[in-house]
């Protein structure tokens, strides 16, 4: 049984209409102007004079439709990544080619980072991009777009970027020249080098001032060639009492020995100071130098001399490692009393060359007195003084002279022209007694006044007046003289030394 169709109503028809319509209207893609199909969507996309890229985008985002404000946004996003790409793989081989070639023609490199300064340029470039194209694919419903910006003006970047690096390689061999705890070699190879990038630099296009860095530069200079300097004194010096002592140690002459052994070490002197320890962080020419004194005072049996100089680095010095090496080597160097009075003999007389002038005038008649200055002499020899010489002054001149000093001690000035001169005199009687036990028959015995001075370029330095007694001598005048002598001597032994703990 068939039925006759129900007919549609007209509104329902209208509606029907309209929907369709609305769908029709949602599938078009004609929110960009109908064109042609560009070349540049499907060949190579050059433009004399510019880097390019191209992006496209589809109606489709990951989070639904785009719209087509969304999908011309992500078109641009894209072609910016590609034109980004692009500027990279070319600054890059730009930036490696600039190195090599630099390396190649002995200049400095200017340590670039490649991949820093590449990402910098490509997105200091990626500011001034300009759209050049879009096209809607509208089969397709995707837009593509090609932008662009001048291979010039991202050169121009390039050339900033190198500079800027070679600018910030220059601050970094200025900071090593004004770095105090480094080597006076290592400053002076850190200047030179600033100055050299100051050539290599295009102030200009960094907008920064080459006389700025010139005056920089120039100002540290004088105090770097100071450094220098004082370094390379300290080397000649230093090499300088290595000749010393090497002379000294193929020397027959025990005074030679002596004497080139104390220029040595006053040689190592000035380098301490010219080079306070501990005042020039990154210098240790004073701590070498004592170390060295430090090493001829011990193989000289100076332990206190050289315990001193190792205390002086290990209290003074900015060095860790040179402070530990002195510890070290304190550890088992012992400076005992006995040292200590060998040292306070030394300081006074090592090296040091003394005249001895010594007289006595017994009853009337003058002669010369060799027992107290030959004593004296070889005593102050065990302590590093040179073997002393004769004044040059006869017994009676040398009587006369400490006749005249005992009244006025300006009579020294004589003896300016000598040196250091120790002077001993006696003046009494010797009287005699009968003793039968005596197989000589006589007992002899000295009694009066004893003089010692030490004078030293013409001003006392010590003297010392006493009477004296001797006990009985059963030998002769000659054999009493000497006996006196010997006391005398060790007499002027202790005081001495009492004068110089003193001063």
């Amino acid at each position: 049984m068939h039925h006759a169709a129900r007919a549609v109503p007209a509104a329902l028809l209208t509606t029907l209409a309209l929907l369709m319509g609305r769908t029709v209207l949602a599938e078009t893609c004609d929110f960009l102007p109908r064109d042609i199909q560009p070349e540049w969507t499907y060949e190579s996309p050059q433009l004399e004079g510019f880097y390019v890229g191209v992006g496209l985008a589809e109606e489709d985002g990951p989070e639904g439709r785009l719209g087509a404000d969304g999908q011309i946004e992500q078109a641009r996003q894209s072609a910016v990544a590609d034109l980004a790409s692009s500027i990279k793989v070319s600054v890059r081989s730009s930036l490696a080619i600039e190195m090599r070639s630099r390396r190649s023609d002995g200049s400095e490199s200017a340590d670039m980072d490649v991949t820093r300064m590449t990402e910098t340029i490509a997105d200091t470039s990626l500011s001034d991009v300009i759209v050049d194209q879009t096209w809607l694919d509208r089969e397709h419903c995707i837009v593509w777009m090609r932008v662009k910006i001048s291979r010039a003006e991202v050169a121009a970047m390039e050339h900033r970027e190198i500079h800027k690096a070679r600018l910030a390689r220059l601050d970094a061999h200025y900071a090593g020249a004004r770095d105090r705890s480094a080597s006076a070699r290592d400053r002076e190879a850190a200047l030179q080098a600033a100055y050299a990038m100051l050539d290599e630099i295009d102030f200009p296009a960094i907008k920064k001032s080459k006389t700025y860095y010139q005056r920089l530069l120039d100002n540290l200079a004088s105090k770097v060639q100071k450094s220098v300097g004082g370094k390379q004194q300290a080397e000649t010096l230093r090499a300088d009492a290595e000749a010393l002592l090497l002379r000294a140690n193929n020397s027959s002459s025990s005074n030679e020995r002596k004497k080139l052994t104390v220029d040595a070490i006053a040689t190592l002197r000035a380098i301490i100071a010219a080079n306070p320890i501990g005042e020039r962080p990154g210098q240790y020419d004073g701590e070498a130098a004592a170390f060295r004194i430090a090493e001829i005072e011990k193989a000289r049996n100076n332990s206190c001399a050289a315990q001193l100089q190792y205390e002086i680095v290990r209290d003074r010095s900015s060095s860790d490692k040179w402070v530990s090496d002195a510890q070290s080597q304190l550890t088992d160097l012992r400076c005992t009393r006995r040292n200590r009075t060998a040292h306070t003999w030394r300081r006074s007389f090592d090296g040091v060359r003394t005249t001895f002038a010594c007289a006595y005038e017994v009853n009337g008649e003058i002669s010369d007195w060799d027992k107290p200055c030959e004593n004296i002499d070889s005593f102050l020899q065990s302590y590093g003084a040179l073997s002393g010489g004769d004044s040059g002054l006869g017994p009676a001149e040398i009587a006369s002279l400490v006749a005249s000093m005992d009244r006025d001690q300006g009579a020294a000035g004589t003896l300016a022209d000598k040196g250091r001169v120790i002077i001993f005199v006696a003046k009494g009687k010797l009287k005699q007694r009968d003793n039968k036990e005596n197989p000589n028959g006589q007992d002899h015995q000295f009694s009066g006044k004893i003089y010692s001075y030490l004078v030293d370029n013409g001003r006392i330095e010590f003297d010392d007046e006493y009477s004296a007694t001797g006990g009985w001598n059963p030998v002769s005048q000659a054999m009493t003289m000497d006996v006196i002598g010997l006391n005398v001597a060790k007499r002027w032994k202790s005081a001495y030394l009492k004068h110089l703990k003193a001063n």
